[in-house]
């Protein structure tokens, strides 16, 4: 019966251990943010890559901090191509509209969640927020290292990216 115990729990350990390194290596998530912001402030022109018609989302997410540069390179220059100004980030449903979110480093943003349940949104492991039902929060956009790019996901899900421009 012991046995069985020791087994169980050093299955249980390994399985966590295999799903915590599935989620960081797929998801844009790792870490909080891809920090290529802090070197590059604005693309000139046009992003180098622009992905297939009805890709933009998918693309938006696949990239991740084991990325060669050169993508992480590409993807920045899109998603600040694809930056919006908004009075709000609204994440109804776990749904980012606008998807990627321009504001200025260190100003407020405020987040709405019209929906009926609590949203978890999470920048990074030190900035991690409640978004109440049908409430509004305004957090801060100082996310640990300065201007950039930042992913967050939305309950447990990659939702959209904050630019965070120099001020």
């Amino acid at each position: 019966e012991n046995k069985l115990i020791a087994v169980l729990v050093i299955v249980t350990v390994v399985l966590l251990i295999f799903l915590y390194k599935q989620q960081t290596k797929s998801n844009v998530l790792k870490d909080g943010n891809l920090n290529v912001g802090n070197a590059i402030q604005k693309p000139i022109g046009k992003p180098s890559y622009i992905p297939p018609a009805g890709k933009e989302e998918e693309y938006l997410f696949s990239i991740n901090n084991e990325s060669p540069e050169e993508d992480k390179r590409n993807h920045f220059e899109y998603a600040v191509s694809m930056s919006e100004e908004a009075k709000y980030l609204d994440v109804t449903e776990c749904k980012a509209t606008p998807l990627v979110l321009r504001t200025k480093n260190d100003e407020m943003i405020d987040i709405k969640n019209n929906g009926n349940t609590d949203i978890t949104m999470l920048v990074n492991p030190e900035h991690i927020y409640t978004i109440k039902a049908k409430k509004t929060t305004s957090i801060k956009a100082a996310f640990g290292n300065g201007a950039g790019l930042y992913g967050y996901s939305c309950n447990g899900k990659a939702s959209g990216l904050i630019f965070a421009e120099q001020q």
